[in-house]
């Protein structure tokens, strides 16, 4: 926003469970459709927890453009298909005045 960036996001899948994943642009750009049309693998609920905390890592700091120590919000979470199986960890750092909303919906046929 106004050329700054609003948050950096590592997702963890593993690797064993979604050859190839990273190579390949996702499909229209999201990675749950990627998970559901590429691998069969529909994320279907995720558990998400956001808390008011300070950058300590540099970076992540670098990447949001701001000092070390500044206040950001941190989401970590864990998204799940079918049979509640654990498929994505993410960990987000937002920049201070962003706010977030997430919804993840399965849409059946």
């Amino acid at each position: 926003m106004d050329g700054q960036p609003l948050l950096v996001c590592d997702s963890i899948l593993p690797a064993a469970r979604f050859p190839g994943l990273g190579e390949h642009p996702f499909v229209n750009g999201s990675l749950y459709a990627t998970l559901d049309q590429k691998y069969g693998c529909p994320v279907l609920r995720s558990e998400r927890s956001v808390e008011a905390t300070d950058v300590v890592e540099r970076e992540v700091a670098a990447l949001l453009n701001v000092p070390l120590l500044s206040p950001i919000l941190l989401l970590t979470g864990v998204a799940f298909t079918d049979g509640d199986e654990p498929v994505e960890y993410i960990k987000s750092y937002l920049r201070e005045g962003v706010s977030l909303k997430s919804t993840v919906r399965r849409r059946t046929s």
